[in-house]
Parts: structure tokens; sequence; C-alpha cells
């Protein structure tokens, strides 16, 4: 016989109202939250505070220079609209805040003003990146490069150099690495942000990242070795450029291409 008596939630269920109930898809009275002094929604509201308040710190670590060109007061609100929309899926949050640029390209007042912002988010992004990926390496039978002077001529053509798994390419219509040189050295006088600028991001030895500009044929040129193509198909013009790319120290080894 049923008296009407609501069932109790279920863990998982539970979690996932509650987890609704912070991006305001939930009412308080719906999270199983016992009101008193203050109302279900008015504690539920003290979660989503803290919720908001936690995730927005991160943000601000992880996008330091977007929030300085931005102003505190429009990244915040920004931070928020992203945490809203995509909160966090697992408790470390120390990878969270992947596609904020996708959230900045909604907003026309934010682009209007800041032109760059959106590419400047994706740049720091690589920045934290290859911050997470340092050490991460594949699990690859990769020679060293020290053995290429051992192979053919021939086999030199089937040769492909691997890159670090923390090196990125990076291009963008502005200026993203004289604006990042701009902040490190506080000195904004010369900075001229309307200029197109390609690049690698990526980790010294001890996980700190760097960041360097590079011209056409070397950007080329790591494009080809981080799609993992043989040196027998790259251009001879950016493969002339390959001493550069070594001296770098992002190549961990190379393989052979089996051939055709």
């Amino acid at each position: 016989m049923s008296f009407g008596l609501a069932q109790p939630l279920g863990l998982a269920e539970l979690q996932a109202t509650f987890a609704e109930g912070l991006r305001y898809r939930a009412q308080g009275e719906a999270c199983d939250i016992i009101g008193g002094r203050f109302s279900a929604e008015e504690r539920l509201q003290i979660y989503r505070n803290n919720f908001v308040m936690s995730l927005t710190e991160v943000m601000q670590a992880t996008y330091p220079m977007l929030r300085e060109v931005l102003g505190e007061e429009c990244f915040n609100a920004l931070s928020r609209e992203y945490i809203l929309r995509s909160p966090p899926t697992e408790g470390n949050v120390s990878h969270y805040g992947n596609h904020f640029d996708d959230v900045i390209s909604q907003f026309e007042q934010v682009t209007d003003a800041a032109p760059y912002a959106r590419d400047l988010a994706r740049f720091e992004w690589t920045l934290d990146k290859a911050q997470q990926t340092f050490g991460q390496s594949e699990k690859r039978s990769l020679q060293p490069l020290e053995a290429i002077h051992t192979l053919s001529e021939q086999q030199h053509l089937n040769v492909i150099l691997h890159l670090d798994s923390w090196v990125f390419p990076f291009t963008s219509e502005f200026a993203l690495f004289d604006l990042q040189r701009a902040f490190s050295q506080q000195n904004f006088d010369n900075l001229i942000l309307n200029n197109a600028q390609s690049g690698v991001i990526a980790c010294d030895e001890y996980g700190r990242p760097w960041t360097k500009e590079l011209n056409n044929q070397e950007y080329q040129l790591l494009l080809n070795l981080s799609s993992e193509m043989p040196l027998g198909r790259i251009k001879p013009e950016a493969l002339a450029e390959l001493p550069s790319l070594i001296a770098l120290n992002i190549v961990a080894g190379f393989s052979l291409a089996t051939p055709h």
C-alpha cells in the first residue's frame, strides 16, 4: 500500500541532482537539503558561491595574462559562465579549464575590445597543457638521435623524429609570444599585437614551461615532425632548419618508417 511518501534519493541520483543544483538547474529542495534558519535554496546558494569561487581561482592560476588584460571583473564573469557550462567531471581540478576560448568567442563585447583574447586563452592553456603532459612519455621504442649516423643514406629518408609529448606547435594571428615577453619584462612600450606569430610551447628538463617564436620554415618543420612525417617527405627548405630545432632539445628520439 502506498501513502504517497517521497522516496529518498539514491546516492548517485543525489550527487547528480546536487551537481545540477550547483549550476542553477535544480532547487535546494530537490537536492535533499534540509532548511532551517536558512531555507534549502539559501543553503544551496552558499554551496554555489563556494563552488564558483574555488574554480575561479583555478582559472585565474591558469590564465594570469588573460585575467590581466581583461580585468578581474570581466575575467571572473567569463569564468563563472564557463564553470556553469562546463563543471569539473572529476575531483582533481589541476587539469580544469580546457576550451575556455570557446566561451570567450561567444561574447562580442569582449572580442571587440580584445580581439586577441580567444587566442591568448589558447596560448595559456597550451602552456598549462605542456606542464600537465611533462614526464608522461608515450611507451614507444625509440632510438637515440646519436644513432642516426649509423644509418645508410637510404635509411635517412625513412627516419621519423619524435617530439617529446610535452612539445606543442602554436600559431596565432596575434603576437602572443611578444605579449608574453612583455608581461615577463613588464614593458609594453614597443608591443605590436597585430602581427601573426608562430612558435613552440614546451617544458624544460625540470618541467618549467618555455616558449619560442619560430620563423616560417622552422614552424613548418615543427608541424611536419609533430605529424611524424619521415624526413624524406619533408621539403628541403624546411628540413634545412633541423639543426635549430634539435638544438631546442625537443626531440625524444627516432624510429624508421616502413618503406612502402
